[in-house]
């Protein structure tokens, strides 16, 4: 619920906000923060409540925690609805950032010390094509290259390389075909040392 954003996470620390499972032989009652709370404010036959900024807690029933939720008579998942009730509490109540558009995209891990899935992906993308690219034959490699980058139309490619639009096009296809069997190969190797 809260991965890469973990500023969401702190805020809900800061806040002091609890999480509450409640057992089956217990109730609101039974909690020290229900002295805190007014009794208009709690349906004291209740099972789950919501975030209210008195309490900062977070309550649901351990049958709906423990419930399968592919049953015909599951309910929601209390847990969902009551953090995305308090998210939606806590984030829209706090204080503006005034550094949060400078504080750049490395900041929301670090508290973790783990790298980021999309830009794992990224550099395995770029590893990959790269490693295809390697292996292409040198003619349909600078074919390749020059089509990706973008810079050139098809005709200023095929006029660059010093071939024909029919020979580019073939040429290309026949590149493309070539990186997708080893970007797959390569991918397929990687996954099995994962």
């Amino acid at each position: 619920m809260f991965a890469y954003r973990h500023d969401i996470l702190k805020a809900f620390i800061a806040d002091g906000v609890k999480l509450v499972v409640l057992g089956p032989e217990e109730s609101l009652s039974d909690l020290p923060e229900y002295k805190k709370m007014t009794a208009e404010s709690i349906d004291h036959t209740a099972r789950f409540m919501d975030y209210s900024p008195e309490v900062k807690l977070l309550v649901v029933d351990q049958e709906n925690v423990l419930e399968d939720m592919d049953s015909p008579y599951a309910t929601g998942c209390q847990v969902i609805r009551v953090f995305a009730k308090a998210l939606y509490h806590l984030t829209g109540t706090r204080p503006v950032d005034p550094r949060w558009d400078s504080r750049g995209r490395s900041v929301q891990q670090y508290e973790l010390r783990i790298r980021r899935m999309d830009i794992r992906f990224d550099e395995k993308l770029k590893e990959t094509l790269k490693k295809s690219l390697e292996q292409l034959p040198p003619k349909d490699y600078e074919t390749i290259r020059l089509c990706l980058s973008g810079k050139l139309s098809v005709k200023e490619t095929a006029q660059r390389a010093r071939i024909s639009i029919p020979v580019f096009y073939k040429r290309y296809q026949r590149a493309l075909k070539i990186l997708r069997k080893i970007s797959l190969d390569i991918l397929n190797e990687d996954s099995g040392n994962d």
